[in-house]
């Protein structure tokens, strides 16, 4: 079970995560202040439409936030081109939109 978690998580990161521009919230949904912090993810990734939004609970399973770089969370992962550009772990809306 544990091996094919893990192919449906590489599947995820490869497919999904990594197949463009975008930025990845990597956060604990256990944790409210991270909770509250994702809808101002949304809301940067609406003002800057060519990034996808992919969100990362580390609750759940901390496989793709390795796979980010993301050794803890809260932070977030910008993507260009495929490749993991920057990880953020100031989580304001500042530091995110310059990074962008």
């Amino acid at each position: 079970v544990m091996a094919e978690k893990y192919i449906a998580e590489r599947e995820i990161f490869e497919n999904q995560i990594m197949a463009g521009d975008g930025i990845a919230y990597v956060y604990n949904a256990a944790e409210a202040d991270q909770r509250e912090f994702l809808r101002v993810i949304e809301e940067i990734a609406q003002t800057h439409g060519e990034y996808a939004c992919h969100k990362v609970d580390t609750y759940k399973s901390d496989c793709l936030a390795r796979l980010l770089g993301c050794e803890s969370g809260p932070a977030v992962a910008v993507i260009r081109e495929g490749k993991v550009e920057s990880i953020i772990c100031e989580l304001n809306r500042e530091a995110i939109e310059t990074a962008l």
